[in-house]
């Protein structure tokens, strides 16, 4: 059964069942990584299925591993940065971790030194976040043009 003559479509008459269908395909197709995890608990899994990942996968053995990762990541990737130390001694380094939420594979970036990234542990980032509040609570009773403002 069709949606109408070619004749009565063009006069407005009938409407094509394209017109009904294209907003589903386009909207299922548009969102696949929303539609998938759209709830909290959903997202909770989803971050730690990228950390386990990229956790599993990393390039080289790291002591001491830190890893964020982003609440959300991109529609079509997850995204996580993994720090540490490599076992072979050295600095800590950092990876980026881009994991398909379609496949549920991960690829990595090349090592990034600590002197581009540095990635926080909570008990670092705690101390990070106390630090600026006081920084801020000074700076807002220091007058303007003082060594406090100008730190920043």
């Amino acid at each position: 059964m069709s949606g109408g003559t070619h004749e009565e479509i063009s006069k407005g008459k009938a409407m094509p069942r394209v017109h009904l269908i294209l907003p589903l395909v386009l909207s299922a197709t548009l969102t696949p990584g929303i539609v998938a995890a759209a709830t909290p608990d959903a997202w909770e899994a989803f971050r730690a299925d990228v950390r386990k990942q990229c956790l599993a996968s990393l390039p080289e053995k790291l002591k001491g591993e830190t890893v964020y990762v982003d609440p959300t990541g991109t529609e079509s990737k997850g995204v996580a940065l993994v720090s540490g130390r490599p076992a072979k001694a050295g600095e800590r380094v950092t990876y980026i971790c881009l994991y398909d939420k379609q496949k549920k594979t991960v690829e990595f970036s090349g090592q990034i030194g600590p002197e581009f990234v540095r990635v926080l542990n909570d008990r670092q980032r705690e101390a990070f976040l106390a630090k600026k509040k006081d920084k801020q609570g000074t700076a807002a009773t220091a007058a303007p043009g003082s060594a406090d403002d100008e730190a920043e």
